[in-house]
């Protein structure tokens, strides 16, 4: 055949390298690992290409043979090409032996747990001891839920209307605002926390049924100024005036206040505590500005303790405060999303050893949380 000058023109001696996919190195190795006695490199050559019409050398059989490819025989495989394989089998395999195991126990894995838990491991693990530690970001994430074909699954077991005259109501609010500097401007709220509540939802590979929502909740009492410089403490409200797990906590060291009542919801007793509290907490030297939406119980605490004359409380217009209530702005958000963060750190540690979460979950770990959050 003559020589061809134009480095562009096709050789035809030169072969087109063919990728192999999961499936097929999946095939192989079952066929390895199956065959009794067990095939030489030579005989699984022979068998792949009698298979798949490929002809793989020996040095790919004794790499897809090896540990590398464990995660392999744990479900089955795609049929993506060398792009899907994890970067860090070993990783993969412990990881997803450990998320399939609570799995089955009937414990939701999120997305946020198989990060933390990934990063865990990878420390664990003697052969990437001298490797940059990866950043386990969603990007990866994505990639290992499409290798073990895990999806998010809803385990069976406040946005009220707002009118458009509300946007023309808060002007005068606005208006008030602008009397005042940020660092006088306070915003008081109240939500709900289901402190032992387990996430509703998490990866598997089909549906499951999960477990019970569990419905143990504390009201959580937040105020701060519009700078955030003077986060006004934490006050919690739940059931039992003493829980057990609680007698031993020091609330005021941890910058907190339990009260409790039968619904632990707000009351109008608890409100006129708090309020006498906000009112020592900013003396009398400063004239300050307190928002608060006008729940019954804020209007009936402050009648048993009105303002001092320095201290003016106005009130948002109802069924406004998911626009305009600062605290709804993401700062409530973020004070649960930072709890959750704490509380998957600690069910990882105790999954890890045998133990149910929910079983040793209690209040005094609450109270330590909330408050760092």
């Amino acid at each position: 055949m003559p020589y061809s000058a134009n480095p562009s023109a096709p050789n035809p001696l030169k072969r087109t390298r063919q990728g192999i996919s999961d499936a097929q190195k999946q095939a192989l190795r079952t066929y390895s690992s199956q065959s009794i006695p067990r095939p030489t490199q030579r005989e699984c050559v022979d068998w792949f290409q009698a298979q798949f019409k490929h002809r793989i050398t020996r040095a790919s059989v004794s790499r897809i043979l090896s540990s590398q490819y464990d995660y392999l025989d744990l479900g089955p495989a795609g049929s993506g090409m060398r792009s899907s394989s994890s970067q860090w089998p070993m990783l993969d395999q412990k990881l997803f032996v450990w998320a399939e195991g609570h799995i089955n126990n009937g414990y939701p894995m999120t997305g946020p747990l198989i990060q933390l838990k990934a990063a865990e491991l990878w420390s664990k693990i003697p052969e990437y001891r001298d490797l940059p530690k990866p950043q386990f970001s969603e990007g990866w994430l994505t990639r290992f839920k499409k290798r073990y074909s895990l999806k998010y699954h809803t385990f069976h077991g406040e946005s009220a209307s707002v009118p458009s005259s509300i946007h023309e109501d808060i002007k005068p609010i606005q208006a008030i605002c602008h009397q005042y500097h940020p660092g006088d401007i306070y915003n008081m709220d109240e939500t709900g926390l289901f402190w032992r509540q387990m996430p509703n939802g998490g990866l598997s590979k089909q549906k499951t049924s999960g477990q019970k929502l569990d419905k143990a909740r504390v009201s959580l009492v937040i105020a701060t100024n519009a700078t955030g410089s003077d986060r006004i403490a934490l006050w919690l409200i739940g059931r039992y005036q003493t829980p057990h797990a609680l007698r031993s906590t020091n609330c005021q060291a941890l910058g907190c206040v339990w009260n409790a009542n039968e619904a632990s919801w707000m009351r109008y007793d608890i409100m006129t505590r708090w309020l006498r509290s906000f009112y020592r907490h900013i003396g009398t030297n400063r004239r300050v500005l307190l928002l608060m939406d006008n729940a019954s119980p804020h209007l009936a605490g402050i009648k048993q303790a009105p303002p001092p004359p320095h201290i003016q409380i106005v009130f948002f217009p109802a069924n406004s405060t998911s626009i305009y209530q600062p605290l709804d702005q993401g700062i409530i958000q973020n004070l649960k999303h930072h709890y959750r963060k704490k509380w998957i750190r600690w069910m990882i540690a105790i999954l890890d050893r045998g133990l149910d979460p929910r079983a040793k979950m209690n209040l005094n770990h609450t109270l330590h949380w909330v408050t760092q959050a």
